[in-house]
C-alpha cells in the first residue's frame, strides 16, 4: 500500500504532464483531426503503459495479499464453524446421554417409591394388626382380671356371709358330721 501511493502520484505528473507539450505541438503545426486522434492514442498507450508498468505489480500484490488474507480468514472460519459444529454434535451426543439417565433416573426413582409405599403400607397394617391383636388381649385380659375380682368379692362375701352363719348356726355335732365327712372323702381318696 505504501508503494502504491507514491507510484499513483507519479502516474497522475506523468500523464498530467506529457499531454501539454503534445496539444502544444499540434496547435502551432495547426494539425488536423488526425495528427490530434494520433496523439491522443499515443498519450492513451504512454498512460496504459506507465499504468502496466508500474501499477500492475502493486495492484497484484495488493490483490495477492487481500486474497491471501481472504483465504486464510475463511479457513479459520471453515475451522472455526467445524469446531463448532463438532462441538455441537458432542453436545447433542451428551444430551441425549443425560436424557437417557433422566429417563432411568425417573423410572428407578419411581420404582423405588413404589416399593417404599408398598413397604409403608405393609408396615401401616402389620402395626394396625399389632394393635388390634393387643387391644384384644389387652381387654381379654381386663375381662379376666375383671371376673377373677368378681370371684374374690363373691367368695370373699360368700366366705364372711358363712363365717357369719357358721358362727351362729354351727353346733358341735355339725362338727362331727362334717370332721366324719371329711375322713371319708380322705379314705376314699387314698384308696383310689
Amino acid at each position: 500500500m505504501k508503494r502504491l501511493i507514491p507510484a499513483l502520484l507519479l502516474t497522475f505528473a506523468t500523464l498530467a504532464l506529457l499531454p501539454a507539450p503534445a496539444s502544444a505541438a499540434e496547435e502551432a503545426a495547426g494539425g488536423g483531426s488526425w495528427t490530434k486522434l494520433l496523439m491522443f492514442a499515443i498519450n492513451f498507450s504512454i498512460f496504459v503503459f506507465i499504468l502496466v508498468h508500474f501499477g500492475a505489480p502493486i495492484v497484484r500484490k495488493f490483490f495477492g495479499d487481500r486474497s491471501a488474507e481472504i483465504r486464510g480468514v475463511l479457513s479459520r472460519a471453515a475451522a472455526a464453524l467445524q469446531e463448532a459444529q463438532d462441538l455441537a454434535n458432542r453436545v447433542a451426543a451428551t444430551l441425549a446421554v443425560i436424557e437417557a439417565e433422566k429417563a432411568w433416573l425417573a423410572a428407578e426413582l419411581d420404582e423405588e417409591t413404589n416399593y417404599q409405599v408398598r413397604m409403608i403400607g405393609e408396615a401401616a397394617r402389620a402395626a394396625a394388626d399389632r394393635i388390634k391383636s393387643d387391644a384384644e388381649l389387652t381387654a381379654t385380659a381386663m375381662a379376666h382380671a375383671a371376673q377373677r375380682r368378681v370371684r374374690n368379692r363373691l367368695a370373699a362375701s360368700a366366705t364372711r356371709i358363712a363365717r357369719e352363719l357358721i358362727a351362729r348356726d354351727f353346733r358341735a355335732s355339725d362338727q362331727t358330721r362334717l370332721l366324719a365327712g371329711f375322713l371319708d372323702k380322705l379314705g376314699q381318696e387314698a384308696r383310689a
